[in-house]
């Protein structure tokens, strides 16, 4: 069975980690629950989330140089 697997599967578990994401997830359960009972509040939220996600992406956007290289399909220039 060692053959198989990529590197990460054979590091030794971090267990500070797994701790941080079981407390993460144990913290999100209830704040997940208050939010269903509360869906305007969700609404507004998923809307800021949104909002966010659009400014990093024009942020990005406008960050760009020159064109971006070609990457398959059909060659016109050819």
């Amino acid at each position: 069975m060692a053959i198989y697997g990529s590197a990460p599967d054979f590091v030794a578990l971090k267990w500070s980690r797994m701790l941080a994401v079981i407390a993460g997830i144990l913290i999100l359960i209830p704040l997940a629950t208050w939010l269903l009972y509360h869906q305007e509040i969700a609404r507004m939220a998923l809307g800021a989330v949104t909002i966010g996600i659009l400014l990093v992406f024009a942020y990005e956007t406008l960050r760009l140089e020159g064109a971006a290289p070609y990457a398959g399909g059909v060659n016109h220039d050819a």
